[in-house]
């Protein structure tokens, strides 16, 4: 009996667009793509090579439109970065799923709205610091920010 196994990592965002009163305006779902940077950060993990406290900090939105590609390190045009809220794994069938979430409030990004079509996941210390690893990259349709809504992004990581 041949005993294989692998190990294929997947992610899937979900845009949920709120007005004030708490009405879901539109819901999107958007497969990702985990990039070269994102593999290395889980192989350096089961290596030893990196901190045993690996942890996705947060995530980053912007405004570029180019597809994704395995060798992305960074958003094509980040306009607004922001803190992760880690939830359990929790058990998927015969895999598990860590969701990630986080809310662009009604006055986030500041300033004029701005059309969002990009966004990802990143691991590093400070949320700021562009010396941070990405984790994954996600087009999608835009989304034209601004006070009228906000914006949640759930990210579900299936291993």
């Amino acid at each position: 009996m041949k005993n294989e196994e692998q190990l294929d990592i997947k992610g899937r965002l979900t845009l949920q667009l709120t007005d004030a009163h708490g009405e879901v305006m539109q819901t999107m779902q958007i497969p990702n793509m985990i990039v070269n940077s994102g593999r290395k950060l889980v192989a350096d993990l089961f290596s030893g090579k990196a901190s045993k406290h690996i942890s996705i900090s947060h995530v980053a939105v912007g405004t570029n439109n180019a597809d994704s590609k395995a060798d992305d390190t960074a958003l094509g045009a980040e306009v607004f970065r922001k803190e992760v809220t880690i939830l359990d794994p929790q058990k998927d069938g015969d895999r598990f799923k860590v969701t990630l979430t986080t809310e662009l409030e009604f006055n986030e990004p500041s300033g004029s709205e701005v059309i969002l079509q990009e966004a990802a996941l990143f691991y590093g210390p400070d949320k700021n610091a562009r010396d941070t690893i990405m984790y994954n990259r996600v087009k999608f349709a835009p989304v034209t920010k601004n006070e009228n809504f906000k914006l949640t992004l759930y990210w579900e990581i299936i291993f």
